[in-house]
């Protein structure tokens, strides 16, 4: 199935209306958002799946980038033990979970997913956190993301970075609950 909407950037000075598909196996749920770049200025316009209307074919030339919708919860963690152990868990709690063990990866899966939230662990080997929040910002806007650490200096680190930090020893309930916020 492909969805459209028309977006009007609100960047200074730009204005650009544009069209904007979506392709997914059914329609998108009414409360996900989504974030898509003006072809003028690159500038990032959020959308709701409100403004969604069903098309049959794609125009000519149109672009869905190979994305798909979901509700994408993308846990970033080079342990495998603890990507496993929470993927089941958010599965269990109705979450769509895409696991990976880098950084790296997890900027090629946004290339084709779109994520409702990043989960990501600070001591990681590879690309260093300060520069994938920075890549991820620059690419897809202000994507939730949440660092997930028992590291002692990591609530330092995403203060800086602006970004919420939970322990990996947060009881199951609290981090539902917190990742059902952050995620929309």
């Amino acid at each position: 199935m492909y969805f459209k909407t028309m977006q009007t950037c609100g960047a200074a000075g730009c204005g650009n209306a544009f069209d904007v598909y979506i392709e997914a196996p059914t329609v998108p749920a009414s409360d996900l958002g989504y974030t898509a770049k003006c072809p003028r200025c690159n500038g990032c316009v959020e959308f709701s799946t409100q403004s969604l209307l069903e098309i049959d074919v794609l125009p000519p030339g149109a672009d869905v980038s190979g994305r798909t919708a979901s509700k994408l919860l993308l846990v970033i963690d080079d342990e495998e033990a603890f990507r496993d152990s929470l993927s089941t868990l958010l599965a269990l709690e109705g979450f769509c979970v895409k696991t990976c063990s880098s950084r790296d990866n997890a900027l090629d899966i946004l290339t084709h997913e779109i994520a409702a939230l990043i989960i990501v662990d600070w001591n990681m080997p590879g690309m260093k956190l300060e520069q994938f929040v920075e890549l991820v910002r620059e690419r897809y806007g202000m994507l939730p993301m949440v660092l997930f650490s028992t590291a002692p200096n990591a609530s330092e680190t995403a203060k800086t970075l602006s970004i919420p930090c939970l322990s990996k020893t947060t009881a199951p309930r609290e981090l539902i609950s917190t990742i059902r916020k952050l995620s929309g």
